[in-house]
């Protein structure tokens, strides 16, 4: 089943802020260009910059997750690897107020799993990044670590 949506959608529920956040890890992003209030065009480029700061991340995640709970649309989600037959489960990000009047987030942490079920990579919402369960220290233990991973997966 295919729902179609509008670009103004994608961008008010969070998940182009979502996509460019996975996107950025290897230098693109999804640009869309506004003018009057409107999404005028929209279209894939590479860019130097990596990731958004701490504000924009707490307000795409806090985005997503209550564009999901509105809409019920997205539960948890499986996705299958075509080849393998592997399931990999996502599930929504939850919020919660605190009492200071902000919202936290509570972010999971994200791990990428070889295919032997060894963890080869994890994102820390404090934004670590750990290759085979060393703390990394620069952009190309990154790159390795992505490249381990898809290979293991079968992309070349």
């Amino acid at each position: 089943m295919v729902n179609k949506k509008t670009w103004e959608e994608f961008r008010q529920s969070g998940m182009l802020w979502l996509v460019n956040k996975s996107l950025h890890l290897f230098g693109w992003a999804i640009v869309v260009e506004i003018e009057d209030g409107k999404i005028i065009n929209a279209y894939p480029a590479r860019v130097k910059f990596r990731g958004f700061d701490e504000k924009t991340d707490s307000e795409g995640y806090i985005k997503v997750s209550e564009f999901m709970k509105e809409k019920k649309e997205i539960g948890e989600v499986t996705l299958i690897n075509q080849e393998t037959g592997e399931e990999f489960k996502i599930q929504p990000v939850d919020t919660e107020l605190v009492t200071n009047g902000k919202i936290e987030v509570s972010v999971p942490d994200i791990i990428f799993y070889g295919a032997d079920n060894l963890e080869i990579m994890k994102l820390k919402a404090n934004g670590d990044i750990y290759v085979k369960g060393n703390l990394i220290e620069n952009d190309s233990e990154v790159v390795d670590g992505l490249r381990e991973f898809l290979t293991s997966h079968g992309v070349r």
